[in-house]
């Protein structure tokens, strides 16, 4: 249930940025702080679960045929999504992103099982440490993925080891505390937690599956979310985005001198003029000459003139 919600909470932010990139909306949600922290928290959530399902697995020693197939596994989805987003973003693909970094972690995890809570959680310490200290390194394109070196590469996705081996740890420490305490054996014996399908909540039983399938999800998600948004974009099912960023641009530059409203509706109407005129598309797709730039800033007046005029009428008493 817990990878579910983090899997969710994935969607959630994905989605968000596929509605930046078709530029529906304007949330800074690659740059603003708010949106880099639930990010961040979503990653760490993961890799926490990397280190706390760890324990459960190997706590008493390691199943090795498993975990080479699920280490195969995740190893096969991270090059997957390293190919695809070449494709798709060039130089900005996935060179190492959370599925690496878990496929790495994973092994990296396992000779600290054997130690105890207190010595992973002083390690868990170490490598953020350390991983903070890497990123105002000099950039190295082959130790790029440890985090011990500044990366050169702007990929859309990048979670190096140093220091988000930390996460790892933490969960780790955290399954031995509740295994310590014989915390986990009541989820692990109950018949009714084991399969949520039986629960008459559908969403436990629906966070259940999804993270049962984690992997699946994973990698069918965001090629649903995007593919989605480009088919009703393709369709004409939703604004044009040229539309929207002209309409965000000029209520943008208008708020100076004016109000919101006011800007909204000047700007739509030096849209729909535009466009009238025949002169939309040169105006959007091609940076204007100086004569065509001319006659924009004269639409714009004329709509900013005649808002203004149908304004004042409308107030009694003028």
């Amino acid at each position: 249930m817990a990878r579910g919600f983090a899997l969710w909470a994935m969607a959630v932010y994905h989605f968000s940025w596929d509605l930046t990139w078709f530029q529906l909306v304007d949330w800074p949600v690659t740059q603003g702080i708010g949106w880099r922290m639930f990010a961040a928290s979503i990653a760490g959530s993961f890799l926490f679960l990397v280190g706390f399902s760890s324990v459960l697995a190997h706590n008493s020693g390691v199943r090795w045929r498993r975990f080479w197939v699920r280490l195969v596994k995740v190893a096969g989805a991270a090059l997957l999504i390293s190919v695809g987003t070449h494709y798709a973003f060039g130089s900005g693909m996935v060179r190492f992103g959370i599925l690496h970094n878990i496929a790495v972690s994973s092994v990296l995890v396992l000779p600290f099982l054997r130690l105890t809570a207190v010595i992973n959680l002083a390690a868990a310490l170490l490598v953020l440490s350390v991983g903070i200290y890497g990123y105002s390194q000099p950039v190295n394109a082959v130790w790029f993925w440890t985090g011990l070196v500044g990366s050169p590469y702007n990929a859309v996705d990048f979670v190096p080891v140093f220091p988000w081996f930390a996460a790892v740890l933490l969960g780790a420490a955290t399954g031995q505390v509740f295994q310590r305490r014989q915390m986990t054996k009541p989820a692990i014996q109950s018949e009714q937690w084991a399969r949520p399908a039986a629960s008459r909540q559908v969403v436990r039983r629906g966070l259940a599956w999804c993270g049962r399938h984690s992997l699946l999800f994973y990698l069918v998600h965001q090629p649903v979310l995007f593919g989605a948004l480009w088919t009703l974009v393709a369709l004409g099912m939703l604004p044009d985005r040229e539309e929207l960023a002209f309409q965000r641009s000029c209520v943008a530059a208008c708020e100076a001198s004016a109000t919101q409203t006011h800007c909204e509706a000047v700007c739509a109407c030096t849209k729909s003029a535009l466009q009238a005129e025949g002169m939309w598309q040169q105006a959007v797709t091609t940076q204007p000459d100086p004569e065509m730039r001319t006659r924009i800033q004269q639409t714009y007046r004329t709509c900013f003139l005649q808002n203004q005029r149908n304004t004042e009428e409308s107030i009694p008493g003028q």
